[in-house]
């Protein structure tokens, strides 16, 4: 899936307009806002199909279940990846605005490579934070 010429500065400009956006199941949450940064540097949308059809983690999970065969939404997101043609690859050869998976603790998260390429950006409560590439377990080429 080829990037959009201007796809650096639209991602940029993504990123500083949300921010402080909230996180919200099934409007704004990891998923999602992944999604959104796809869509923002290819103009196609891997998440058409689940857009505004949850609003819950309960919700979520039973989606993904029915959509792709488990309600781990690790997994999940790894055959949505997979399905829409995205290369998985070491976490280390992720390139800018590349979605990946990052493990801190027993937790994962769900997030992009920064533009600067050094930490990964993902939506939480009260906003975008940054984790520590270092934590990236997963990695795909969009």
């Amino acid at each position: 899936m080829p990037r959009r010429p201007d796809w650096q500065s639209a991602f940029d400009d993504f990123l500083i307009a949300n921010q402080a956006r909230p996180f919200v199941w099934g409007q704004w949450d990891c998923c999602l806002f992944v999604a959104d940064g796809i869509w923002t540097i290819t103009g196609t949308d891997t998440a058409s199909c689940l857009r505004a059809r949850y609003s819950s983690l309960r919700e979520a999970r039973w989606l993904l279940r029915a959509r792709y065969g488990s309600a781990s939404i690790e997994r999940s997101v790894a055959k949505l990846f997979s399905v829409a043609g995205f290369p998985e690859v070491s976490p280390r050869f992720a390139h800018r605005g590349d979605p990946v998976i990052a493990r801190g603790g027993g937790d994962f998260q769900i997030g992009v490579v920064s533009l600067n390429g050094s930490i990964v950006i993902n939506s939480e409560t009260n906003g975008l934070i940054e984790i520590p590439r270092t934590l990236a377990v997963r990695a795909w080429h969009i």
